[in-house]
C-alpha cells in the first residue's frame, strides 16, 4: 500500500496565489460599486459607463479568484493560467487608463506604473516557471 505524500506548496507560489486572490477581490468590488453606485454614474454621465465598469469588475473577480485557487491547488493548468492572467489584467489596465481619463492626463505617473506593471509580469512569469515551482505543478493533476 502506497501513500502519496502531498507536495507543499512553494512560498512564491503561495504570495501569487495571494495576489491574484487580492486582484479579484477588487474585481468584485468595482462589480459591487458599479451596481451599487449606477444611477450616480449616470446621472455624472460617467464615462465609459457603469455597464463597463461593472462588466470589468467581474471578469476581474472571475479570473482573479480562478487563477488564485489553480495555483493554490497546485494545477497543472496553474502556471499557463496566471501567466495569461497577468498579460490580460496589465492589457485591460491600460486599455482602462487611457478611455476612463478623458479629464486631465492619463500618462501621468506613467513611468513608474509600467516599471511595476513589468515587475508584476516578470515576477509571475519567473515564479511559475523556476524549477522547484514547476515540480509542484507536475506533481498535480
Amino acid at each position: 500500500m502506497s501513500v502519496r505524500r502531498r507536495r507543499r506548496r512553494p512560498f512564491g507560489i503561495t504570495l501569487l496565489a495571494l495576489g491574484f486572490l487580492g486582484v479579484g477581490i477588487l474585481g468584485w468590488l468595482r462589480f459591487g460599486q458599479a451596481l451599487a453606485q449606477w444611477n450616480l454614474l449616470v446621472e455624472l454621465d460617467a464615462w465609459p459607463g457603469p455597464l463597463y465598469l461593472a462588466v470589468g469588475g467581474a471578469v476581474w473577480g472571475s479570473l482573479g479568484i480562478l487563477v488564485a485557487l489553480a495555483l493554490a491547488a497546485g494545477s497543472r493548468s496553474g502556471p499557463l493560467l496566471a501567466q495569461g492572467a497577468v498579460l490580460f489584467f496589465l492589457l485591460t489596465y491600460w486599455v482602462d487608463r487611457l478611455i476612463s481619463v478623458w479629464i486631465g492626463n492619463p500618462f501621468a505617473n506613467w513611468p513608474i506604473l509600467l516599471v511595476l506593471s513589468l515587475a508584476a509580469a516578470g515576477l509571475t512569469f519567473w515564479l511559475v516557471t523556476r524549477p522547484a515551482n514547476r515540480d509542484f505543478f507536475l506533481g498535480h493533476p
